[in-house]
């Protein structure tokens, strides 16, 4: 007998998982004529699968007889532990077939906050009828920091605006290894409080409103390229009075 110490990389270099499934086969089926039948392998081959793993282990797992086998004391110990592991093998399979399928795992989207007001909690809300399991991460930012993001896989997603064709992405964000789908298109307008002096006016145009206090996107986002273009279309320079914020609170 070996009087050495078990280590774990001793015992992760020669122990093979197709052992241990052969070696819980036997013991669920009582013989090794049960257990080949049931793994769908020849006899000689499951006798050596277990031959190989009692060699390794330098201990007897069964005591055979003609009416099959019953595990020994030592055998009875390393039961404990093998199946263990193999609940861990088949919780492993599973959660890679999960992945695989598209009903597990972790995402992180990143979003502008117009989008994340409506569209991604929307989005969020199907994917827990399908998925449930799935953990889902949202982050908010500006394409200046989501695009980049996506690009070096910080992020899996990004909900927002497309850049205006005259506003590329970022130099850091190579285009090519980006897909975009087109969900709807948005247009921007001109809104007010309902109890401000110009909510009951109607047929007001940009010029005229062009004096009042304006909230405008900030200047690195997308939306803001939209506002001047809004008002070179009117040949309106930005309004004089102006608070930026992608906020909608």
């Amino acid at each position: 007998m070996r009087n050495y110490k078990q280590s774990r990389l001793s015992l992760a270099r020669s122990l093979k998982l197709s052992q241990l499934v052969v070696f819980e086969a036997v013991v669920q089926a009582g013989s090794i004529l049960a257990a080949s039948r049931e793994l769908a392998l020849t006899q000689p081959a499951v006798s050596k699968s277990l031959h190989e793993l009692e060699r390794y282990l330098d201990q007897a797992l069964f005591v055979r007889s003609k009416k099959g086998v019953v595990l020994t004391e030592f055998g009875r110990l390393f039961e404990r532990h093998a199946r263990t592991m193999l609940l861990e093998l088949r919780c492993l399979s599973d959660g890679l077939n999960a992945w695989q399928m598209g009903v597990s795992g972790h995402v992180v989207v990143g979003t502008l906050i117009t989008a994340s007001a409506a569209l991604v909690p929307e989005a969020i809300h199907r994917l827990r009828e399908v998925a449930p399991d799935v953990e889902v991460e949202v982050r908010v930012g500006t394409n200046t920091t989501l695009f980049p993001a996506l690009a070096c896989g910080d992020l899996d997603v990004v909900v927002g605006y497309l850049p205006q064709d005259n506003e590329p992405l970022p130099a850091a964000v190579p285009s090519d290894r980006l897909q975009h789908h087109k969900l709807y298109d948005e247009a921007l307008c001109v809104v007010v409080d309902s109890g401000h002096p110009l909510a009951v006016q109607q047929g007001l145009s940009l010029r005229e409103l062009h004096d009042q206090e304006w909230i405008l996107p900030t200047p690195d986002s997308v939306a803001y390229a939209a506002a001047c273009a809004m008002f070179d279309s009117e040949r309106l320079p930005l309004p004089a009075r102006v608070v930026y914020s992608v906020s909608v609170l």
